[in-house]
């Protein structure tokens, strides 16, 4: 999720009489569907992090990249600011590690599911 937010998303394409569109998610190959996926847990997670009194400002962003960007545009802390916007930033901080915390659990599971897999494997 968190390289969906550096490195943006951009969504798989097809050409049909010279236009360009979108691949539905059914016709998307497997690597695709993930990135998919990462990009919009990245992008939830982000929108449900922020404070229901601002949320409505940041709806218009379509990808996780683009809110970030905003985000930290808005909230770059500054000696001049205030502690509330401080605050906000720290919040983003630790959303940024739950993120972090949660790509790595995923990453474990998938590690111990390959190894259950290749046991099996050897056992057969």
């Amino acid at each position: 999720m968190w390289s969906c937010m550096i490195d943006g998303y951009i969504a798989s394409t097809y050409e049909v009489n010279g236009r360009f569109k979108v691949t539905p998610y059914e016709k998307m190959q497997e690597s695709e569907k993930r990135i998919y996926d990462a990009e919009k847990k990245a992008l939830t997670t982000i929108k449900m992090s922020l404070p229901l009194g601002i949320i409505h400002t940041y709806n218009r962003y379509g990808s996780s990249r683009e809110l970030w960007e905003a985000l930290e545009k808005c909230y770059q802390i500054s000696s001049k600011q205030s502690t509330c916007n401080q605050a906000f930033v720290a919040e983003i901080a630790s959303v940024k590690i739950g993120i972090v915390a949660a790509e790595v659990e995923e990453k474990k599971k998938a590690d111990e599911e390959n190894v259950e897999k290749k046991d099996e494997v050897q056992r057969a």
